[in-house]
Parts: C-alpha cells; structure tokens; sequence
C-alpha cells in the first residue's frame, strides 16, 4: 500500500501500512493461520521469534556450518507463507546501502539575524527494497553477520531494534526480520560485540536430508545424488565424514552445485535419471572427473561408486521385468544400498500401488522380499532425521505368517507419502496379493 504524499520539500513519501488506517496484521488473517500450519515444528519456533521481535523481542539469530542452506531455508518459509523474501547481505554493503545514503534538500533555515533563506542542507534517505518491504508481508534476511565490518552491523542492529531506516522511515507489523552466519572458525570473521550477542536469540542449525529433499533438492537436484544420499547420509555434509579438513567440502550447497554441472553439461537439464537425465557408463566416467572437486574425495568416491553399482536398472526397469535384471540386482543391491533404488517412489507422491499392473505389482514385491526383507523379523531402517524418531518396518514374510497389527509398525507417511510399503507388505498376508489389493480400493 502506498501513498502518493509530498513534503515540504516536493519530496515524494511512501508511507508505512503501519501508520494507515486501512492496514491488517496479516498475523490475525485466516490464509496465514492455514498458511502457517504447513511450517515444520523448527519453522514454526524460528518464525514466532521473528513475530516477538516486530515488538521488541529479541533478534533471531541463525547459525550453521557454511552451505547448510540457511538462505534457501528462510525463502522456503517465506514462500509456504506467501510472504515475499528479501535477502540482504551484509558482507558486501556499505552504510549506504542500509538506509545511510547522503542527499542534499533544500530547506528554508533562520539565519542568525532571524531571516529565512534557502540552505542546501544533507540529510539521509532510505533504500528502495526497505519501501518495497511494506507493500506486503515480507521476510527481510540479513546474511553473513559474521562477515561484515562492525559498522554495517551496528547499521543492521539498529534497523532491527528500532524497525526504522534513516530519521523518517518505519517497517510496518507485516515485516519480519532474521538474521544468519556461520559459526565456524574462519580466519575472515569478525568478533561479535557484546551489544550484538545480547540482543540476539541464539540457534545453530545443521541441514537434514528430508528436509532438503522435500523443500529444494526434489525439484532441483539430479535424481541419482537425491537416492545416494538417502541411501548414504553420513556423506551429506563433510562434517560427518573424513572429508571435514579438505578443501572441497560435502554440503546442500556443494551437491547443488555438482547436480548443477551434471544438468547443465551432461544431462541436457533434465534431473530425473531417465531418458536424456539418465547417467549411462559414458556418463559417469564424465561426473568421476568432477565430483571429487566439488564434494571432498570420500563422498565423491562413494557417490560414483553408488553410479556405477546403478548402471544397467532402477527401480523401474525393475518393475517392468524383474527375472531379466534379478541377476544384477543380486550382484548390486545390498541392504546398505537398497533405500537408494526405491527413492523414486518412496518420494513421489502421486506413486500408488493400485496404479501398477500386476505384473509390475509382483515384480515389485518380489524385489523387495529378495533385497531387503528375506530375514523374518528383522527391523529395517527406513529413516532418521531432525525431530522424527527413527522409524522401523518389521517384516513377517518368509513363512506368509498371517498379518499381525500388533506386532506391525506403521511407517510414516511423511517418509512413505504413497504408502509403497505399507501396500506391498499388507499384500503378502497369507492368501492375499494383487487382487486384495485392488479390492482395498
């Protein structure tokens, strides 16, 4: 909302919602209280400091190993609420750019002897993306405080405790701010005043694979890095393997980046690992190349060892003609690796059992009870992330023992959103199969 008002001075005025009669606390709105049960339990928390902070409260304060995501985290807030997102990096700003910039007005000023005359006077104006903020709910992200000069975080904290830019200028309610660095040893850090520790709320964030996948990496990010990950977790940060003291470092931002190269120079822009997207072994010699220099050696050995152990089949060649790839997969598939086969549809959502063929239904089910499920009793982890438990299957299935509830433990369906699992197994209760299946439904 804005207001076409000129001062004494013919100076064009944007006027904050916050001060017209007509402004709403989108806060108080139905579409954000829909809107905000999307957040996760992390967003939800991270988002009610920022609400606290539009009165007074502290200043959320986010910290993470460099390449967790921090950015993209906060932009997936923003988006899940429809708030615009305004980044603002501080490393490489001067005052200026945070509402410090000189402009000369001339004023009408009483001299000494009591007579107006016209001075040409300094003064400071605001920056543009400051006004665009008040035009609707926003999110305003100031990044890289650990990088920049004490005087642009003085600048910073001063904007965030006052919500005001230069001498007349006001963020409305509707305007949320955070604030993020890293808090990792690093030679270009600047030491925090304690002005700026004591008004900031602490938290330290370190990125999870479900998260990653479900907010960027599904939409963005080659299918086969997606299913190696899932399969392997303690290659997705460096921080988690041997690679933490190398120069090239495994992070969402480093497997981005090789996802990136590989779309870009070998797949034609395709992410799914089919058709053009597909790595062929011709391929994978071109990804070994590279893959090291983006995400430190042990995980880039681990990933092009996961491609060339892949090459030949997925999951659904497997469904459409199991008994030609059974050799391979017993040669290939082992219970460490398994989880990576069935990503693809463990995570689309549109997949349902009821869908396939029968005979994809049975090649199906045939492959998991000779990969993963062959052992009567045995827990199989299927995942385990930032405030989810572990989450266990057992199966009962090399005898057809009759299907007991009791001793069934459900698998989630934020980890099995087209209920993949729970389908196959219930179907292999004694004396049941496809067409129960199809009956369920």
């Amino acid at each position: 909302m804005e207001a076409n008002i000129l001062n004494k001075n013919n100076v064009k005025v944007i006027e904050p919602m916050g001060n017209s009669k007509e402004f709403t606390n989108v806060c108080d709105t139905p579409e954000f209280k829909e809107n905000y049960e999307k957040l996760t339990f992390q967003e939800k928390l991270w988002f009610n400091v920022m609400r606290s902070q539009v009165k007074g409260g502290g200043i959320l304060y986010v910290t993470s190993p460099p390449g967790h995501g921090k950015s993209s985290m906060f932009n997936k807030m923003a988006e899940k609420l429809n708030f615009n997102y305004i980044d603002v990096r501080l490393a490489s700003l001067d005052e200026t750019e945070l509402g410090n910039y000189p402009d000369k007005v001339t004023m009408k000023v009483m001299n000494s002897e009591g007579v107006y005359e016209d001075i040409v006077m300094l003064k400071h104006v605001p920056i543009y993306w400051a006004a665009k903020a008040n035009e609707r709910p926003t999110f305003i992200h100031f990044e890289e405080i650990d990088k920049c000069p004490k005087n642009i975080r003085n600048s910073m904290l001063q904007i965030m405790n006052e919500r005001t830019m230069s001498y007349h200028f006001k963020f409305n309610d509707n305007v949320f701010m955070c604030s993020s660095g890293n808090h990792t040893a690093d030679s270009d850090s600047e030491e925090m005043g304690d002005a700026f520790k004591q008004r900031c709320i602490h938290f330290k964030y370190e990125a999870q694979i479900p998260y990653w996948v479900d907010n960027f990496a599904k939409e963005n990010v080659h299918e086969t890095i997606i299913n190696f990950l899932n399969s392997n977790p303690s290659y997705f940060t460096s921080e988690s393997n041997s690679d933490r003291d190398s120069i090239a470092q495994a992070n969402p931002r480093s497997w981005t980046n090789l996802s990136n190269y590989i779309t870009t120079i070998i797949t034609e822009g395709n992410v799914r690992n089919m058709g053009k997207g597909k790595l062929d072994e011709e391929k994978i010699k071109h990804v070994s190349e590279v893959a090291m220099s983006y995400v430190g050696k042990s995980a880039g050995f681990a990933y092009i060892d996961y491609l060339k152990n892949s090459i030949g089949f997925d999951i659904f060649d497997i469904m459409e003609n199991y008994p030609k790839y059974k050799k391979l997969v017993k040669e290939k598939v082992t219970r460490s690796n398994y989880m990576g086969y069935l990503s693809p549809i463990l995570e689309d959502k549109d997949f349902k059992i009821v869908n396939l063929t029968k005979k994809q239904f049975e090649n199906l089910t045939s492959f998991l009870h000779e990969t993963c499920i062959n052992e009567r009793g045995e827990e199989v982890r299927i995942l385990d992330g930032d405030g989810i438990s572990s989450l266990y299957h057992r199966f009962f299935l090399d005898d057809f023992v009759e299907y007991d509830p009791e001793e069934f433990y459900w698998l989630d369906k934020a980890t099995d959103p087209g209920g993949v699992f729970h389908e196959c197994i219930v179907s292999f209760e004694k004396n049941t199969g496809y067409e129960k299946i199809k009956e369920m439904y």
